[in-house]
């Protein structure tokens, strides 16, 4: 009998227990010359915070800086983070954009982002997506 409660308590318990671990979700993008990730770890239901890792994939030696934009909507209408003259460090790898919000809207593992990176008179643009 004590094998059986300890059975049920342990049953009604684990839903609890489970809800307060984070959630994590990573957004990937890939375009000719860059990676781009968004990490988004969700505390609450109203709580998360993020970063953006950006790295350089492209065969001519990395920039020394960049510009970014990562935005969200079918348009990419919603800035969500932006920067100038971001300093890649680490072979050519920027982290950037690292932020927290509490009583915020959540990210969902559906949704899509776009990332524009610009360099050197260049610029190149990628969806990110959930994978």
């Amino acid at each position: 009998m004590k094998k059986f409660l300890l059975f049920v308590s342990t049953l009604l318990l684990l839903p609890l227990i489970t809800s307060c671990v984070d959630k994590k979700l990573e957004f990937v993008g890939t375009s000719e010359n860059w990676d781009v990730v968004y990490e988004v770890t969700i505390h609450a239901e109203d709580s998360e915070s993020n970063g953006l890792l950006v790295k350089y994939i492209g065969e001519d030696p990395p920039p020394q800086e960049i510009d970014y934009q990562l935005s969200s909507g079918e348009d990419g209408e919603n800035t969500i983070a932006s920067g100038n003259r971001i300093s890649l460090i680490r072979s050519g790898v920027a982290e950037v954009a690292n932020s927290s919000c509490s009583g915020c809207s959540i990210t969902f593992d559906f949704q899509k982002f776009n990332a524009t990176i610009e360099w050197n008179g260049n610029s190149e643009s990628m969806v990110l997506s959930n994978e």
